[in-house]
Parts: structure tokens; C-alpha cells; sequence
């Protein structure tokens, strides 16, 4: 049991037996618990410690007695609350059931009947409410429960009682009430005298979600949600779904009007009217938003004193200084003039010393990546370097950055200017860590710990793994005194993540705790992030080599990307930076055709790898899960059904076989890692198809002839780089080299005819697509002369596609009387905004050979700043 189950079982004792955490929002955790005077299952909600702490327990119990009387079969009803031993509660009914958001999570959009039908049930507990002065202050779908079909509308005054208590203090939190797609806007404008008409604009908001798949506004961060709510006018619901009766498109016309006054006068009305074939529409129901009216300004004149004000405090937000503000402050690194792609911002970022600059790799609009600085007190961040690159880290003077590219060590200064290289031609892009000994720590090939002077000189080896079951580390956090450094420790797949404590001197390596990217802070407490993404602070013994307890949990949304450390940086000063990872962050599935014409799927998945088609095209399979553990889907594009292949996570890299019925992928081992198929409806069990001991069997794609296939791997215990190799099914024959240049061979993919392989390589320096004859494979011929990469046969093998930074080409080519180009590539369309992975071709392909399927960046994660972080680790320590 976790430290605060059992503190809250200990402050609970006798009245409730907490039993299991459920999810967390907001202001609240909500556990799972056993009433024990009544024997039944509750659900209990608990404020979360910083709004706690802010509130008082008998303001806010006091203003909860409003809520605790409302009887209504729509209502979820309030049982108990209290304070106990700090912790601050109050008591549900458990319902066994989902939430709406669930609901359209997984369907999208909910049949019309259903819809107003949900809403109108919704509209009568509002009413009740209403008529009883509790405003409800955060209707959404997750505080909508479908109990036996029926909604049940949870949390009805929590809201109005959390702001009764905590007054202006609120803010001192980071917290907000209500929830920004479905705030109306005098609650985006923090109005604190809201009517029942701000209820019915949320619900409005609810049921165009419900119809649509999408609330009336949405943008990247909680800002553009609001200056949308404030200045724009909502899609006519039957722009989006033509099935949507006319009367309930004018329904929700009057109810998202921006004036309250506009809006209908209880939500019994607005009940009324969506129910009401009669009711006449307030506007055109077309596809077209009409223009405004010189003379229809007035809610403009009402609102543009609430921009002004939500203009002020994000100035006041942005110019705060760490140590400044007397409290802890958060708000999301936004961008205004979109010089950046915040889409893109991905694999590292970091933070100076001073706390008053994050750095991050980012694209361009254009899809050109580079390294971005973005000063806290500036809207927009400046380019320091056009670069391909993976993780970089300030220097300890703040003045400097380094980073990897080109498999080489690289350092700039912050004011500008060119890079100058550390070392050549021997970085893996794991980790690059800059220390106050005077050293940069980075991992070579086979994850050997090196380091090398800052103004650059003879590397030397830190840390080298015996063999190929020994962990290998990473990450290095060198400890005052420079004798010894906690490290990420992970198997040959980064599998299995570990903190460990490794000393510097002797190369010895205790492991500490299940997790990685740990720092030091505050010279005794350790941080750390646990698989699932949460960042977790502890005291660490040094002397003794151990930490004391499992860690208090600080943060519980942080972004893990595959095969890459947590993303979050702790500055000298206490300021946290940090990638928040939500449930729509991700990635969908977009086809394009050869003109750049896009088409979305409706069904998100959490991948970030790459797909692959199956050989008839009605399926994809692909990795869920961020993380190092994911598991291994398919989806049918006609339906979204999906299917779960793997389920005990650590998955990689699937790939059909030609005939459809199985599904073959990577998977790490201890010491090795293998490969294993399963049936593609996942009925059966895995099976193994290849245990070649000390190769790293990365990747896997089938000959059409179904009898063999070609692995990307290499010889752990030489630290070989990607080879590519042929094995026969059933054969226990050692695998036949294809491609094993000096660079590393990536990315195979077999030509229809299964002559030849078309594959990326870097030996020339640089990404460049290569074909090998599988016949003959001393013979090659280069494919592309301007970079590439992730290449791709068309189905008659008659063009092979690739993919630069921003674009995909095409080169026309023959494999009739041996494999020839029969011309120059043509650039087809832009490519740059959707993921890639310069490991692995990422995108594939339909049997028309006209139209591609593409991974695209779903919400954006958003990139959180703590100031003054420090003061909420030691309170939280203090308790």
C-alpha cells in the first residue's frame, strides 16, 4: 500500500477503509472506499494538499452544508465530508459505471436521441439546483456519470463551495474552477457572481460535444480556449453533422449566446426547447457563420474588459521572477506569432540555472527543426540553431548549451554564433548531461558512460557494461564532491528503468529505486520519475547509498516519450519545467494523397513510433503506450474496433505477415531481446520466432514469400551498430548479413517482388535511402542524394518514397532486369507536422499506391512552469 493510502487509512480509521486511488482532476483525488458504519462502497473525494491548505477546513465545510441537501434523482448526493489529520474530504455514492467522457471518448459521437436525452435529464438537475441558488460552476463530461443509462450529475456545488471559501486565494494555487471548453465567458472572465445561465452555457457546450465529437471551442493551450470564448462564435452545430435537427441546432444557438441575458432563462427552457420540434431557429442553420452586425456589439462591449483582464495576469504571469512572487506559481509556456510548432516540442528540454530561460527542440511551422530559447518574460521564443537533434542541457554557468548531432558532442553559446564539436562521430542520443565537475557526460554505443572536458579534449570511460546482462546507465546526475552520480539504469532495450547511485571512483552501482531521470535538490532529497509519468521527491541517505521511503508523489501528468527520458528540468532556483501529458495527447491517424490532401480518422491512439498496414489495408497495427512499456494493437480503419495483441507490455515494432494472420514485434528480454508473433485477431498465445543470443533484434519485416524475413539488429556484447540479416522461419541457421556498413542500417522495407530492400543509412555521414539486392547483397545503389530516410515500395514496385524533414518525394524505379532509378525524386507534399522516427519507417502506404497513412500530433502536450517549486516540495516534506 502507497504512503498516502495509508496515511488516509490511518486518518480515516473507523469511519472508512480507502482501498484504491480511481483518478485525479483538478482541485481533487478521488479513491475507491468501504463505509464501514454502513457497509458500502463510497467514492471519496480529497482537495488536493496546495488548494487544502488554502481553503481551511471550516470555511470550506462550512460552505459545503449548501450542496448537502439538494435530493434530486440526477444529482449524485453528498454523504459526509471533514478534515482528518490535514487531509480535507468529502463522501459519494460509488457508481460502477463511466463517465459521459468516456462515453464519447469511445464513440465520438452519440446517437442524437441519446444526446438530448442525456442533456435534457442533465438540464432537470440543474434546474432543481438552481431553484435551490447552488450554481453547479464546472458541468463536463467527466462530471457526468451514466449510473444503469441514466446520467447522474457528480461534484453539484463543490465548486461554488471551494470558491465561497478560498476567496482571491485561489489563485495562490495554480488551480482554476471550471474547466476552460466549457467555461461561458463571464467565467472566463473570472466573474464571481454567476448565474444559472452560466450552467446552461456549459451544458450547451456538453451536448454540442456529444453531437459533434468536439466542444464549440478548442486551441493548444487554456488561454486560446478562452480569447476563443470570448471573441469568436461557435460552428452552427449543423455545419459539423447535417443530421442535427433544426431545432436543437437553435437550442444551442440561444444557449452559447455570449450575453447571459441572451441566453435561455432556466435550464428547464433550454430542456423545453431541444425537445420541441417547434422551436424556431435563432439563425440561419447553415454551414456558414453569418456576419455580424454593426449594431450586435454589445456583448463585445461587455467582454473586452475581461480580455483586458485575462490580458494583464498572463503579463503579470509572464513577468513573474522565480523567488520573487512569495508563493508557488504555474501557468503554460505559450507562443503568440507562431514561430514555433509547440506540436513538435519533443524529447528534451531544460532550464537554466537562473530559472529564467527554458530551452527545447522544436520544429518550425515548415517543419525544420531546431533549438529554441524562450525567456520566460518573452511571448515568443528565439532560434539559437537550426539542428537535428535529440536532448541538450545547459551548462552550469547557464551560459551555454550542449547537445548531440550527427552522432557527434556539440556545445553553443546562448548568445549565438557557431556550435563547436566536443567529440566526434560517437554520441547515442540517449542522454547528455553537463556537470559542475568541469565534465559533459554522454553515452556511447552499448550505453558506455563517458565523459569529456567541457572546452572538449580526450573522452574517458565512466562506466562500461560487462556484459549483455549488465544494466547500462545514463542520464548521469554528478553529486556535489564529483566522486559519485545517480543515474538512469536500464537493460540493453531501456527496459526495466532503475535509479541507481553510481561511484565515479571504483565504477561500483547500487540500484535504489524502480524509475529514472532522477536530480538532487534542496543538497538531501532526491527526484525521480516513476514509469506511469508521476515525478516523485524523497530524502536520500548518500553515506549509506540509500533512499528513505518510496517518495511523496509532487506531479502526476508527466510526459514519458518512447525510448526517452521524462521530460522535466529543475532549476538552481527551484523553478520546474515540465511536459504534462494529457488523455488527448497522442497521436491520429491522417491519410494523405499525393496532393497533400488530408483526411482524419476519428480514432486517437497513443503511439508514437509508427503504424503498419495490413497487406490487404483494412487494418493498422502499432505500439500504445508512452513510456518504455507499451503493448502492441490493431485497429480496423473501417470501425476504430481495436484489438489488444500483447499484454504484458514492452512491445516494439510490429509488422504483419503476408497472408494476414499473424502479427510478429520486438520484445525486450533480460540480457537479450527477441522475437515473438501472435495471431492478428489476438486468439492463441505468442509464440517465439527468433532467440539469436546477443543479438538485438530491434525489427522485423516478412518476405512476401512468408517464408523468410529480415531483422535489424546488432551484436550487444560488441556494441555493434544496426545491421540488417536474413533468417528462415523454423531454421535454426544463423541469420545471412544483407547490410552491415560501418553506419547503422535502418529502417528495411522489402520491394513487393522480394528481390530487394530499400533501407536508410548513415555511412556516408548523413540519412541518405539505399537498395540492396537480397540475391546479391554485395550489390547497392544509393536512391537518394539530398537526404532521406524511412523509405517506402509503392505496391507494383514501381516508385519507392521517402521522407525528409519537411517533405516526401518520390523516385520511379524498376526491379524487372535488375533493380534500376529510372529518375530524379519529386517532392510530393509536406510531411514536416507529422511524426516521425528516423529509426523505423513511420508511415505507410494503401494498395492504390496514391494515398499514405500518416501518424499526426494529436493535442499538445503543454509545457508547465513552476515558479518557485522548492517552497511546495518543503511544505509537502513538512507534513
Amino acid at each position: 500500500m502507497s504512503d498516502i493510502l495509508t496515511d488516509l487509512n490511518t486518518a480515516l480509521e473507523g469511519h472508512y477503509r480507502v482501498e484504491r486511488e480511481l483518478g485525479s482532476g483538478g482541485m481533487a483525488t478521488v479513491y475507491l472506499a468501504e463505509d464501514l458504519k454502513h457497509d458500502r462502497n463510497v467514492a471519496i473525494k480529497v482537495l488536493k494538499p496546495e488548494l487544502a491548505a488554502v481553503l481551511g477546513a471550516e470555511r470550506f465545510l462550512a460552505e459545503i452544508k449548501t450542496t448537502a441537501n439538494l435530493q434530486h434523482p440526477h444529482i449524485l448526493p453528498l454523504f459526509d465530508s471533514g478534515e482528518a489529520d490535514g487531509f480535507l474530504y468529502y463522501v459519494m455514492p460509488f457508481v460502477d459505471g463511466e463517465t459521459l467522457r468516456d462515453r464519447i471518448d469511445r464513440e465520438k459521437q452519440l446517437p442524437v436521441e441519446d444526446a438530448v436525452r442525456i442533456a435534457s435529464a442533465v438540464a432537470g438537475a440543474l434546474d432543481y439546483a438552481h431553484r435551490h441558488d447552488v450554481i453547479h460552476r464546472d458541468i463536463k463530461p467527466a462530471n457526468i456519470l451514466i449510473h444503469d443509462g441514466q446520467p447522474v450529475v457528480a461534484d453539484f456545488g463543490i465548486a461554488l463551495a471551494v470558491s465561497a471559501a478560498g476567496g482571491g486565494r485561489l489563485t495562490e494555487t495554480g488551480l482554476s474552477l471550471g474547466t476552460p471548453h466549457y467555461m461561458s465567458p463571464e467565467q472566463a472572465t473570472a466573474d464571481r457572481d454567476l448565474s444559472a445561465q452560466s450552467d446552461i452555457y456549459a451544458l450547451a457546450c456538453v451536448l454540442y460535444e456529444m453531437l459533434t465529437g468536439a466542444p464549440p471551442f478548442s486551441g493548444p493551450t487554456a488561454q486560446a480556449v478562452l480569447m476563443q470564448i470570448l471573441t469568436e462564435t461557435a460552428k452552427p452545430v449543423t455545419a459539423l453533422r447535417k443530421s442535427v435537427p433544426p431545432h436543437v441546432a437553435a437550442a444551442l444557438d440561444k444557449a452559447l449566446e455570449k450575453l447571459p441575458a441572451d441566453r435561455f432563462p432556466t435550464a428547464e427552457a433550454f430542456s423545453r426547447a431541444v425537445n420541441d420540434p417547434a422551436y424556431g431557429p435563432a439563425r440561419p442553420v447553415t454551414g456558414a457563420i453569418p456576419t455580424r452586425k454593426t449594431s450586435d456589439r454589445g456583448w463585445e462591449r461587455m467582454l473586452w474588459p475581461g480580455i483586458a483582464a485575462i490580458a494583464s495576469m498572463l503579463a503579470v504571469v509572464a513577468f513573474l521572477r522565480p523567488g520573487e512572487s512569495g508563493g508557488v506559481t504555474r501557468f503554460v509556456l505559450t507562443t503568440e506569432g507562431g514561430s514555433v510548432n509547440l506540436a513538435s516540442v519533443t524529447n528534451k528540454l531544460d532550464i537554466s540555472p537562473d530559472g529564467r530561460t527554458v530551452a527545447y527542440i522544436a520544429n518550425s511551422p515548415s517543419g525544420l527543426p531546431g533549438i529554441y530559447l524562450h525567456h520566460l518574460d518573452d511571448l515568443e521564443p528565439t532560434l539559437l540553431l537550426s539542428a537535428q537533434t535529440t536532448t541538450l542541457e545547459f551548462s552550469p554557468d547557464g551560459q551555454s548549451l550542449a547537445f548531440d548531432e550527427a552522432l557527434s558532442l556539440r556545445r553553443i553559446s546562448i548568445a549565438g554564433g557557431p556550435p563547436t564539436t566536443l567529440v566526434t562521430n560517437a554520441v547515442e542520443d540517449v542522454s547528455v548531461r553537463w556537470s559542475t565537475d568541469g565534465h559533459v557526460y554522454y553515452n556511447g554505443p552499448g550505453f558506455v558512460l563517458l565523459r569529456v572536458p567541457e572546452e572538449g579534449g580526450t573522452p574517458e570511460a565512466v562506466y562500461t557494461r560487462v556484459d549483455e546482462n549488465d544494466f547500462g546507465v545514463s542520464s548521469p546526475f554528478v553529486l556535489p564532491g564529483g566522486r559519485a552520480a545517480l543515474v538512469d539504469m536500464s537493460g540493453p532495450a531501456r527496459t526495466n528503468p532503475h535509479v541507481g547511485y553510481l561511484d565515479l571512483t571504483t565504477g561500483a552501482i547500487d540500484t535504489l529505486i524502480a524509475g529514472s531521470s532522477p536530480r538532487l535538490i534542496l543538497d538531501r532529497y532526491m527526484t525521480w520519475v516513476s514509469a506511469d509519468g508521476v515525478l516523485l521527491v524523497a530524502p536520500f541517505d548518500e553515506a549509506g547509498r540509500r533512499l528513505e521511503g518510496q517518495g511523496i508523489s509532487m506531479v502526476e501528468d508527466v510526459r514519458i516519450e518512447q525510448f526517452i527520458e521524462p521530460e522535466y528540468a529543475v532549476s538552481d532556483n527551484g523553478t520546474l519545467v515540465y511536459r504534462r501529458v494529457t488523455s488527448e495527447s497522442g497521436s491520429k491517424l491522417v491519410s494523405v494523397t499525393r496532393d497533400g490532401t488530408e483526411a482524419e480518422y476519428s480514432y486517437p491512439i497513443q503511439s508514437q513510433l509508427g503504424i503498419r498496414l495490413s497487406p490487404d489495408g483494412r487494418y493498422v497495427t502499432f505500439e500504445e503506450g508512452f513510456g518504455v512499456v507499451p503493448d502492441i494493437w490493431t485497429l480496423e480503419l473501417a470501425t476504430g474496433t481495436r484489438t489488444r495483441i500483447t499484454f504484458e507490455a514492452g512491445a516494439f515494432y510490429p509488422d504483419w505477415t503476408p497472408d494476414g494472420r499473424r502479427v510478429a514485434y520486438s520484445k525486450p528480454l533480460q540480457g537479450e531481446t527477441g522475437l515473438f508473433w501472435k495471431n492478428s485477431d489476438g486468439s492463441g498465445v505468442e509464440e517465439p520466432l527468433l532467440r539469436d543470443p546477443g543479438l538485438s533484434e530491434v525489427e522485423v519485416v516478412f518476405l512476401p514469400d512468408g517464408e523468410r524475413f529480415l531483422v535489424r539488429g546488432g551484436d550487444q556484447s560488441r556494441a555493434e551498430s544496426a545491421d540488417l540479416l536474413m533468417y528462415e522461419i523454423g531454421s535454426d541457421a544463423p541469420g545471412l548479413p544483407i547490410a552491415s556498413a560501418e553506419g547503422n542500417e535502418l529502417s528495411p522495407m522489402v520491394s513487393p517482388d522480394g528481390r530487394f530492400v530499400a533501407y536508410s543509412s548513415d555511412e556516408l555521414g548523413s540519412a541518405e535511402v539505399f537498395v540492396r539486392s537480397l540475391e546479391r547483397p554485395e550489390e547497392r545503389w544509393q536512391v537518394s542524394t539530398r537526404g532521406g530516410r524511412e523509405p517506402l515500395w509503392h505496391p507494383e514496385g514501381t516508385e519507392i518514397f521517402f521522407r525528409t524533414d519537411t517533405h516526401v518525394f518520390s523516385v520511379p524505379v524498376s526491379t524487372e532486369d535488375g533493380f534500376r532509378r529510372l529518375g530524379e525524386a519529386e517532392r510530393l507534399f509536406e510531411a514536416g507536422r507529422y511524426l516521425s522516427n528516423a529509426n523505423h519507417t513511420s508511415y505507410e502506404v494503401f494498395p492504390d499506391g496514391d494515398t499514405f497513412l500518416f501518424l499526426g500530433q494529436g493535442a499538445t502536450p503543454e509545457t508547465v512552469v513552476v515558479l518557485n517549486w522548492l517552497d511546495e516540495v518543503r511544505a509537502r516534506l513538512q507534513r
